[in-house]
């Protein structure tokens, strides 16, 4: 799949005939210097300058977190945010030691590694470096004391200042009593000063130990630099910064702390696309991290997450267990920080912050945790925005589909992606394939009965409330409530002016009715909206969800005319974005069959097999010697036009009335002239139902 026009990123001095007059410069060093690389924390006396190849990590991981920052993804409002939300990033960078850099296994692993993380297309080329350095990368103390002899230092871990981070600082430094460093990303002056506040509560907690803490931050001189906030590669970085301090210690090991539900990343909710951390901690990235770092440093690296097996209500659990309970209230999981204020330091309605809000709950330590803190407290506020309550409806609706699974084989049916999070903890750990998806099932089964349990709580605590109607409308009682019963038709929304609805259905609605559809979308409110031809094209492609249709066949379609069946998926005819997006795809199902191959799912191999042989046929059939599509024809090139146009004025319209709708069918909706709905998870109701 394409990932939108190729952006050229030049680092460290590095310079190429190829590259366009736009190409965004990066460097840390001379005149046109706009990235500072700043490490504090331990001193450059005690330890020595950092190596060199730690040192080119360290800056290439800079220069990756800096180009994150600066290619915008668009936001959830452009209408061309699924074209922008995948980018193609084309590094030429200037190292120390190009040798080790450009030898294939490392780039290699950076471009795996790194497009897993943040979602992007990579692309590396090393040159010698030219200008390096000065006052960076020295590991300075500001003080310029140093903190400890290395030789007792026993385990260098990340911190961020959130909750599980903080559990794994107070496990091992308050109750293990070991000598650990932690490690920081200085991402905002507000998350530096949490972390800084909440070492210091860990000081004061074993004030006979030495808690050493190396911050590292990226500064950017240019507002340039600053387009884009997802941030999903900075845990590169962290690495990167962690890898260098281990090494300068004598150790080959580093520890990211986070809740397995989180780091496993099944699909919780679909608005979670954009959240910082989405891949921080996923097998697959560590497994990467670790492998890179080894090459780096010449030798073993481990890079392991301890709560990996752990839900975030057993970390919270563990937390207070581990003597850190009166530390909760101040640690901070919001993934909008820097819009956050010193009364509400969590916004309430992010992912982080309902997961957050659940989990207290599930462990019984709400009481531990400041009600006042939240913007949008789970039960005391009203839930007024649409995107807010979509997400609070599809957190609990994942977590009602993982509590309903009965057994690991029923959990991998509905969860396809487990086997890839299950290869990567396959890896780092003892037991076979089928214990640890066993494992992975019963994580994911807790948390969804944890969740539950809160649910139940949550509409149990007050029934006759329910009985007399005396539930603000916004509320998470009434959200939740009425979500069911509109999920299984037993209510109407009250859309219809007080009138019998002429719908009742589900969650999710696309429904043509007389001269208008029905529309709904997370559980919100039905929308009516005028016929028009995108309508139906949108209509067509929901229908088949994964399944590629020309554009000849959705027009048709569209004029009531039949189609054969074999039109809907694979034109005769393909344009060179039809033959690069199948091409994407089939790299796609290539990984996904070796996965399968490796843990034994004689099903999955079945299956991908045939999609690879349906798609390697039409690219045979549709393709040049080289790979070149043939010459498009006017026709094909009028009709992809025509329709392209009619969705782009479609999802205008209902971005009227509801804007992440209009966000979603943007970013899933695969345009081009073979068009696809890509298997997003959602359930749609899409056919006429007559009146309860």
């Amino acid at each position: 799949m394409s990932g939108g026009p190729e952006r050229w990123i030049l680092c460290g001095g590095a310079s190429h005939p190829s590259a366009p007059d736009d190409a965004v410069l990066l460097t840390v060093a001379g005149d046109d210097k706009n990235l500072t690389v700043d490490v504090a924390g331990i001193t450059e006396t005690l330890t020595g300058r950092v190596p060199p190849a730690f040192r080119d990590l360290i800056l290439i991981a800079s220069y990756v977190l800096a180009a994150d920052q600066a290619v915008t993804r668009g936001d959830a409002d452009d209408t061309d945010m699924g074209k922008k939300w995948r980018r193609t990033l084309r590094f030429v960078i200037g190292v120390e030691c190009p040798d080790l850099w450009t030898t294939p296994e490392m780039t290699q692993l950076l471009v795996r590694t790194l497009g897993f993380l943040s979602d992007d297309y990579y692309t590396f080329e090393f040159q010698k470096g030219t200008n390096r350095p000065n006052e960076q990368l020295s590991l300075a103390n500001p003080q310029g004391e140093p903190f400890l002899s290395w030789d007792h230092v026993e385990e260098v871990m990340l911190f961020s200042g959130g909750l599980d981070s903080l559990a794994g600082a107070v496990e091992q430094f308050v109750r293990n009593k070991r000598s650990v460093i932690l490690v920081s990303h200085r991402s905002a002056t507000k998350t530096w000063k949490t972390q800084r506040d909440l070492i210091g509560d860990l000081r004061q907690l074993a004030p006979d130990c030495v808690l050493p803490h190396v911050a590292i931050q990226v500064v950017r001189h240019d507002n340039s630099l600053r387009k884009e906030r997802t941030q999903r590669s900075r845990s590169f970085l962290y690495a990167a910064i962690a890898g260098a301090v281990a090494h300068l210690v004598g150790k080959r090991r580093i520890n990211f702390y986070e809740n397995g539900v989180v780091a496993l990343n099944l699909p919780v909710s679909r608005q979670i696309v954009g959240a910082k951390a989405t891949r921080t901690a996923h097998p697959k990235v560590l497994k990467g991290f670790a492998g890179i770092l080894s090459l780096v440093a010449g030798e073993a690296f481990e890079v392991v997450n301890p709560f990996e097996l752990k839900t975030r209500a057993e970390v919270i659990q563990h937390l207070a267990d581990c003597g850190g309970e009166k530390l909760i209230k101040h640690a901070v999981s919001c993934a909008y920080v820097t819009s956050a204020t010193r009364q509400h330091p969590h916004c309430g309605v992010c992912s982080q912050c309902v997961d957050r809000q659940f989990s207290m709950r599930a462990a019984g330590l709400q009481q531990a945790d400041s009600d006042e803190g939240y913007e949008v407290h789970l039960v005391n506020d009203e839930w007024e925005k649409e995107g807010a309550r979509g997400m609070l409806i599809d957190y609990v609706d994942a977590a009602a589909r993982f509590a309903r699974c009965e057994n690991k084989e029923q959990f991998l049916s509905e969860f396809g992606e487990m086997t890839r999070a299950v290869q990567g903890l396959y890896d780092g750990m003892s037991h076979d394939a089928e214990s640890i998806g066993q494992e992975v099932f019963e994580l994911h089964k807790r948390h969804g009965d944890g969740v539950m349990k809160v649910v139940a709580s949550i509409l149990g605590g007050n029934p006759e409330r329910f009985v007399l109607g005396d539930l603000r409308p916004n509320s998470v009682a009434a959200l939740l409530s009425r979500a069911g019963l509109q999920r299984c038709g037993a209510v109407d929304d009250g859309s219809n002016n007080g009138n019998a609805s002429p719908w009742t259905g589900g969650e999710n609605m696309f429904v043509p009715h007389g001269d208008m559809w029905l529309v709904r979308f997370r559980g919100g409110q039905i929308y009516p909206l005028k016929d028009q031809r995108g309508m139906s094209h949108i209509h067509t492609l929901l229908q088949r969800p994964g399944d590629f249709v020309c554009t000849n066949a959705l027009t048709s379609i569209a004029d009531g005319q039949p189609v054969a069946q074999d039109a809907l998926q694979i034109s005769l005819d393909a344009d060179q974005d039809a033959v690069n997006s199948i091409k994407g795809i089939v790299q796609q199902l290539q990984d996904e069959l070796e996965e399968a191959k490796e843990f034994c799912n004689d099903g999955d191999v079945a299956r991908i097999e045939a999609e690879l042989e349906q798609y390697g046929s039409w690219l045979a059939q549709e393709t040049r010697r080289g790979g070149k599509a043939g010459r498009e024809l006017k026709a094909i090139k009028k009709s992809r036009d025509r329709v392209t146009k009619a969705i782009r004025l479609a999802i205008a319209g209902i971005k009227k009335h509801s804007a992440p709708l209009a966000a979603h069918l943007d970013d899933e909706v695969d345009r081009g002239h073979l068009m696809r709905y890509r298997r997003t998870g959602l359930a749609w109701d899409l056919d006429r139902r007559n009146p309860a």
